[in-house]
């Protein structure tokens, strides 16, 4: 097991005993027939569920002001409750700041923070920033994806615990928006990033778009194109790293 698993086990371990015990009272209610006891955990269930798709919500709703303000004030606010709350803080709003083009700004969110003391998980977070950093300011594919890599190897954990897979897959799909726009990437890299801006959640989605309207204007094909740039603009409608559609290709 290695440390970053180990980390988000004891951090969801209270969370994931407490859904097997209410999955084992609901089965257990379930035959003794005790229907009040199972809609009174279906209507929490419910609540719950709601205050996470809310909370979702809210969260995307906030790449579609005209500035990242409102976004890092509330990462500020809330993530640096949590314990690592300082670098998951650092980590979100440095994100924020890159996708509205203050990357001076996301430099000082990053500096806050001593990245070398902490897991390695939250390294691969600095390591993200980076990869960005060097993706939209720099415009270098190629060292944004040994940023890339080097984050999805230091964010590496159990992929059924809650949020890797999904980290992974926004990783992933970095590293092929770097391939794609370098021009290295294999016959399917292009084919996995329209998934990703299918399946990824939040405002994840916009950076696959955005290489794909890149790449697909590159090569002429301004239809498909279009398809994706719509992505873009409803996710990330004042986004203006994200509504540059030009990128040097070298190899």
């Amino acid at each position: 097991m290695n440390r970053n698993t180990a980390h988000l086990l004891k951090s969801w371990g209270i969370a994931i005993l407490l859904m097997a015990l209410i999955g084992y009272g609901v089965v257990f209610q379930a035959v003794h027939g005790d229907a009040v006891a199972i809609i009174t955990v279906a209507v929490m269930m419910t609540f719950a569920c709601s205050i996470i798709l809310w909370g979702r919500y809210k969260r995307l709703k906030l790449y579609r002001e005209p500035t990242p303000d409102p976004a890092i004030q509330l990462f500020h606010r809330t993530l640096k409750r949590a314990k690592d709350g300082a670098a998951l803080a650092a980590h979100s709003s440095a994100y924020a700041a890159i996708l509205y083009g203050q990357y001076d700004r996301a430099r000082e969110e990053l500096c806050a923070v001593r990245w070398s003391t902490l897991l390695p998980m939250y390294q691969g977070y600095e390591a993200h920033i980076y990869a960005l950093l060097a993706l939209f300011q720099m415009k270098n594919a190629a060292n944004a994806l040994e940023f890339a890599s080097e984050a999805k190897e230091l964010c590496a954990a159990n992929e059924r615990l809650p949020g890797v897979k999904s980290s992974m897959r926004a990783l992933e799909a970095l590293i092929d928006c770097c391939r794609l726009l370098q021009g290295t990437g294999d016959p399917e890299c292009e084919s996995r990033l329209e998934q990703a801006t299918r399946k990824l959640p939040g405002v994840a989605p916009a950076i696959p778009a955005w290489a794909l309207t890149t790449h697909l204007r590159q090569i002429g094909n301004s239809t498909r194109a279009s398809e994706y740039e719509r992505i873009v603009d409803r996710l990330t409608p004042h986004c203006a790293p994200l509504h540059e559609f030009s990128f040097p290709r070298s190899i």
